[in-house]
């Protein structure tokens, strides 16, 4: 472990979050072409299924109460949404002004609060900040998982969170979509959580498959993800997590400081690409290169400036919301006494 982080899901994050990068990439005048596979979706269902796999794996062995664990999550992911969502909203503050439906009072507080909702002039379903559309999701698993950590047996704990999402999923099927929230709670890609709690459970197991299975792993991620099969993206993104977590004791021996860094940047890439790929394509006019080096440099410049924005606003805001966090404890009474190292 290198800071408590397996490293090689630090790895899987650096790639989710750049197939986003990339998938958005495509859409930067001049590279004139739409993506050929959606690397965006592919990304996503990693990152889901990561997500399931990192909470089960920091709270396995860890008597983490419920509140603990939200208090976490919500430090983790919700003043950063925040930001973005509101310089998203005074970017496109001249635009929406001519469609005053996207500023309907109930629906912004729900794209800030993580309540799934139809976006008032595209009729998606998705926030005022279209890429919060998967932290929805997200939040919603942290729900869950919660709410299991009052459980005190990890193995109960296991199967519930499991029978939950799957129950749920089977509801989507089984009964016609009446609301957002249901559509959004009942999706076949909240399985994706599932998968990554049961990879974590099976951890000790896959580690010792070895480099070579996890190699084919791999591999066999990489066909499912080009195949027809049903829930192929899904599928290949629990592929990749095992074949990692099987190439972990490899990936150990020589560990590269700038796929960690870009995998603890993962948040801040995925949020802030956007902005940084729409200066991209106003600084340069898709006339002076050809599509596919615009496709490149868009990805990379993506990727910079959500790492750029992980050192100068993500990092700089974790500090403080420690500091602030130790604070209150401190004038509650409950201040920690210092361990002995």
């Amino acid at each position: 472990m290198v800071a408590g982080k397996v490293i090689s899901i630090q790895y899987l994050r650096a790639f989710a979050a750049t197939l986003v990068v990339f998938h958005h990439a495509f859409s930067i005048p001049g590279v004139g072409k739409a993506a050929p596979f959606p690397f965006g979706q592919a990304g996503v269902e990693l990152f889901f299924v990561i997500s399931g796999a990192v909470m089960w794996l920091t709270t396995d062995t860890d008597e983490k109460s419920p509140w603990d664990f939200w208090k976490a999550r919500v430090l983790r992911v919700v003043p950063l949404y925040w930001l973005y969502t509101s310089l998203f909203a005074v970017s496109a503050a001249k635009a929406l002004t001519t469609t005053p439906l996207a500023w309907n009072f109930a629906y912004v507080v729900k794209s800030y609060f993580f309540v799934p909702a139809v976006n008032p002039v595209n009729g998606e379903l998705q926030p005022l900040y279209s890429l919060g559309w998967t932290l929805n999701y997200e939040m919603f698993f942290y729900l869950l998982f919660g709410l299991t950590l009052f459980v005190p047996s990890a193995s109960r704990r296991l199967g519930i969170i499991l029978a939950t999402l799957i129950l749920l999923c089977a509801a989507g099927y089984v009964f016609p979509s009446a609301s957002p929230i249901q559509e959004t709670w009942t999706a076949p890609i909240i399985l994706d959580f599932a998968a990554g709690i049961a990879l974590a459970r099976a951890a000790a197991f896959l580690s010792r498959l070895g480099p070579g299975a996890g190699a084919a792993l791999m591999i066999a991620a990489v066909v499912l993800a080009g195949s027809s099969v049903p829930f192929a993206l899904g599928l290949a993104a629990a592929a990749m997590v095992a074949g990692a977590m099987a190439m972990e004791a490899l990936i150990r021996r020589a560990p590269s400081r700038f796929l960690l860094f870009l995998g603890n940047a993962s948040y801040s890439i995925y949020l802030a690409h956007p902005f940084a790929q729409r200066a991209f394509a106003f600084f340069a006019p898709a006339e002076r290169s050809s599509g596919t080096s615009m496709l490149a440099l868009g990805t990379v410049v993506g990727v910079a400036g959500g790492a750029a924005a992980f050192l100068l606003i993500e990092r700089p805001l974790a500090r403080q919301l420690k500091r602030l966090k130790g604070a209150m404890e401190t004038s509650g009474g409950v201040a920690k006494q210092p361990s002995i190292q």
